[in-house]
């Protein structure tokens, strides 16, 4: 049997939450790329296909904060996260 729909309250509680959002272009050198693997060892790419991104994407309600990242990238390697998780933690003050 479904559910009554909920009657919304006249003066609903007020709950502030803050969003921020962030670009940045990371598109690389221009010749003489390594390919990760997809072609003969010797073979490096030249030219620029399309430009590629890092976003982010932080919400904080005032009781928690949460940071989404992401990146135009075909990996990233366990030492750049454990970096990135080290400057965030030294650079922003937590809020639980």
């Amino acid at each position: 049997e479904p559910e009554e729909p909920t009657i919304p309250t006249v003066n609903p509680p007020e709950t502030r939450c803050l969003i921020g959002v962030g670009r940045a272009d990371r598109t690389g050198p221009v010749a003489d790329v390594p390919l990760m693997g997809y072609a003969n060892n010797e073979q490096t790419a030249r030219g620029i296909h399309t430009r590629l991104f890092s976003r982010a994407f932080i919400m904080d309600d005032g009781n928690k904060r949460v940071l989404f990242v992401t990146a135009d990238v075909g990996m990233v390697s366990q030492r750049l996260r454990l970096e990135v998780r080290h400057t965030l933690s030294t650079s922003i003050k937590p809020t639980v």
